[in-house]
């Protein structure tokens, strides 16, 4: 997310709080395709991890501080 991005998602945030949501583009590697989701939508950090394995139809494996993501090739990662 650019800086003027976040700048801007901040304003909108702090002049309504009531607004229709907070967007996020979202990709995969090797993916052709980048997807737009509101992360106001999601109750919790492992609803969003259910969301974005459906929707890239890929499997994120269970969380270690050891090990990182154990089980997959994936792991999500934020820019």
């Amino acid at each position: 997310v650019r800086s003027y991005r976040k700048n801007h998602v901040s304003k909108l945030s702090e002049s309504d709080n009531n607004s229709s949501g907070m967007y996020l583009k979202v990709s995969m590697d090797g993916a052709p395709y980048l997807r737009k989701i509101d992360l106001q939508v999601y109750k919790s950090y492992q609803e969003l991890l259910k969301a974005l394995q459906s929707m890239f139809k890929c499997t994120i494996g269970v969380y270690s501080e050891r090990e990182g993501y154990n089980g997959s090739d994936y792991a999500p990662i934020y820019e």
